[in-house]
Parts: C-alpha cells; structure tokens; sequence
C-alpha cells in the first residue's frame, strides 16, 4: 500500500512555499514544485487545487488567459516547427505550451480543437472508456506516472483497433489481438497511423503485452470483486489471450541485453573526472546504494534517519514499495559527507539528494542524474547510465562474494531469494557488507 503524506507534512509544505515565494518574490507554477523540492500531488490533493494553495498562503495565482484563437494557433505553430500532429502528453510536459485541459475545456476534446485549428487529428489516440479509467485509477497509487502513461497508451490503443472493428471488451479474444500485434509488426501504432507511426519492434511488442496480460488480470478480479455477473471477457478467454501473448510469433523473443558492468578501472577514471563535490557524492552513492535514476528524488531526509545505529537507510523503489538498504561504514562516511554538503549549500527543503543552479539548492531530478552522467560519458569516453551502475555494483558485490539474495534485495528485485533474505535483520546484514565490501 502507498503511504500517504500526513496532513502535518502538507502543512510544513505549505509554510516552506510560502517562504520561498516571500524569498523569490514569484509565485512558481505548477509544474514547478516538483523541481523546487515540493510534493504537488500532496498539496493540490489536500487543498483541492494549486490556486486554491496560492490563494489560502495569501498570494495572487498566476492565472494565464488565452482566447480559443491562441489556443489553436499554438497547435497550428506546433504543426508547422515539427510537421507532427500536436500530442497531450507533449503539451501536458511543456510549460511553455497551454495545458491539454484548457483546450478540453474550451473545445470539448482535444480532437475536437484539432479539428477546428484545420489539423488531422490523432484519430482514436486519447480515446479511452470507463473501464480504462477504472484501471488507471485503480493503479495510479502502485505505479509511476510514466508507467501510467504507457499503460494507457497501450490501452487505448487497443480501444482504438476493437472500436475500428465495431466491438467491445467483451468481443475481445485470441483473433483480435492476434489482428492487433500482426498490425503492431508491421503499421506501429494503430492511434498514430497519421502521425509517422512506426512498426514495433521486440522491445515494444514486449511491453505492450505485458500492460495487456496485467489488464486483463485486473478486469477478472474486478469483475469478481464488483460481483459482475457474467464477467466483461471470460476468464478462459482470458487465460488463451495470455498463453498467445507468450508464443513467439506474436511477441518475439527480445534480443539479450547489452548492458555491461563496468570495471573497477573505468569507475576510477570516472571518479577522477569529476570536479564538483555533489556530483561526486551522487555518483558514489548511486553505485554503493544500488539507485534506481528515479530513486535519487524519493529520498527524504526522515528515510535516512537512524542510519549511524540502524545500518540502513529506506529507498522507495516501483510501485513506491520501501526497502531497507544496509549501508557500511565507508558508506556512512559518503552520506555524512551528503549532509555537511547540505550545510554548506544552505538547503532548506527536505530531500536527501540535491542539485545547485541559479535559484539555489532545488532537489535532484532524474533529469539531472542523466545530464550529469551524460557529460561525464563525453568527458571520459566511458558511456554508462545509472542503471549500468546499478548493475556494476550487482556484479562487484558478487565477485567480492555477497550471496545473490542479497544483492537481489539491495536492487530491489523480486524472487523467491528476495523471500529467503527478509528473515534476516538489517544488523545481520550490515556485519556481511561490513565484512566483505565496505564500499566499492
């Protein structure tokens, strides 16, 4: 289950933004807040909107008014630069660009504004029903806001060719998506096939089968547990519809994975190009942890308390599930480093990782994590992502002799190893890293 900020946090929030907008003499936007070290989703759940917040903290929101003349010349201008069809999902990620929820707002649909701006429109692309809004809000708290919207993409996409062939979820069976992923092969998506879409490869059928396969699970237990009586599809059609989606001509076999780990060489010449101290600090904790890219902004500073007597620190993976990392003393010494940093730097908000630019100490994004890794790759001609470190640590540990469940938990990774090691104690485990690694 997702642990929900308490109304105490949201309110410290509040008082921290307020200050920053007494400080800045700016009212940030929306979009903002996550880069300032803000939780946005908390604020607007608890106060019911951001103006609402802006105006409760006794400030003026930023209140942008466009006429539908600008609203359709902004998609016309985005069609003309790129000569692609104008996407939500990119005007929902551009502060520069109004949001897709005006545009509704004013036209009806998105579609629709298209339509009058004189542009094709994405055909079936944002079209979805009930059924796909009941399982994304039912999956909304378990998974990222990325994930999200794949899964959405792939579903509505779905939705698309079952509406093109006149039929329903109910209609759906082992022809249709047999139909559906031959198309995949060899059109791409059916939602984009005015906007260059492109045929899918492996990787991509992959995925989308594994978003259907889940979907197709949730629709059976939801229907058994909302007592619908009989089930939108059957449960055994739904169970041929997942044995198709394992045969290899439908989905293919994905090519094996290049990623490589890197040796402990190349993790020095790394190091010595780093010149600024938090880029070092973020490296060498990112390795030694374990990170995900996306786990850097999670980490607060209340999931490293007690780390000096604990031996661990708490890391919240997918599906905001928390996991204890165990962390030596050579690692203690990197996260102490960490907080005098945050001493020197004067950062005010709460998260563990941070980044220095021009507005001061903001929290660290992914976004950042990669720019960082990217300029360090150029520099070094050494190319490597988090991930890549995340799997050098996997197999330095185990060359250094860790037992496999253990590096399984440390990453995150499920399996039944992960089950065997949850019997032990974050202080057995720190007497095994201690003893064996230190830090690499």
């Amino acid at each position: 289950m997702t642990k929900k900020l308490s109304d105490e946090y949201i309110k410290q929030q509040a008082e921290e933004l307020k200050k920053h907008i007494e400080k800045t003499g700016k009212v940030p936007t929306a979009r903002e807040l996550g880069k300032l070290g803000f939780s946005r989703k908390g604020l607007v759940r608890y106060y019911g909107s951001y103006n609402k917040l802006i105006e409760k903290l006794g400030f003026q929101p930023n209140k942008r008014s466009y006429t539908k003349k600008d609203l359709l010349q902004f998609l016309r201008n985005y069609k003309e630069r790129t000569g692609n069809i104008p996407l939500t999902l990119v005007f929902h990620s551009n502060k520069d660009y109004p949001s897709p929820t005006i545009y509704r707002r004013e036209f009806g649909s998105w579609n629709a504004a298209l339509r009058e701006a004189g542009l094709e429109t994405n055909l079936e692309y944002h079209v979805s029903d009930e059924l796909i809004e009941q399982y994304i809000n039912d999956r909304k708290d378990l998974l990222t806001d990325s994930t999200i919207r794949c899964y959405y993409a792939t579903l509505s996409d779905l939705y698309a060719f079952l509406r093109s062939k006149a039929k329903s979820w109910d209609d759906l069976d082992t022809i249709i998506i047999a139909e559906y992923f031959f198309y995949l092969k060899k059109n791409g998506s059916y939602s984009k096939r005015n906007n260059r879409a492109r045929p899918n490869r492996a990787q991509a059928l992959k995925s989308r089968a594994i978003h259907i396969s889940a979907f197709l699970t949730w629709i059976e237990k939801w229907c058994k547990r909302k007592k619908i009586d009989p089930y939108i599809i059957d449960p055994s059609e739904i169970e041929e519809i997942k044995a198709l989606l394992k045969r290899p001509n439908i989905v293919p076999k994905t090519e094996e994975s290049t990623r490589r780990a890197l040796s402990e060489e190349q993790l020095e010449i790394i190091r010595q190009s780093i010149d600024v101290s938090i880029d070092r600090n973020i490296f060498d904790l990112g390795l030694n942890l374990g990170l995900r890219v996306n786990e850097y902004e999670k980490i607060t500073l209340d999931m490293i308390d007690g780390f000096e007597t604990d031996h661990f620190i708490v890391v919240t993976g997918k599906r905001n599930k928390r996991r204890n990392v165990v962390v030596t003393e050579n690692i203690k010494t990197m996260i102490r480093k960490q907080l005098l940093l945050r001493k020197l730097y004067r950062v005010e908000h709460n998260y563990f990782f941070f980044d220095v630019g021009k507005k001061g100490a903001i929290r660290l994004t992914k976004k950042r994590v990669n720019e960082i890794y990217q300029r360090l790759s150029e520099s070094t001609g050494i190319f490597f992502r988090q991930h890549e470190l995340r799997y050098t640590m996997a197999v330095l540990f185990q060359n250094k002799g860790v037992r496999q469940h253990i590096i399984s938990q440390r990453l995150g990774h499920k399996g039944s190893s992960t089950q065997r090691y949850s019997r032990m104690t974050p202080l057995e485990r720190y007497k095994i890293l201690q003893k064996k690694v230190g830090s690499i």
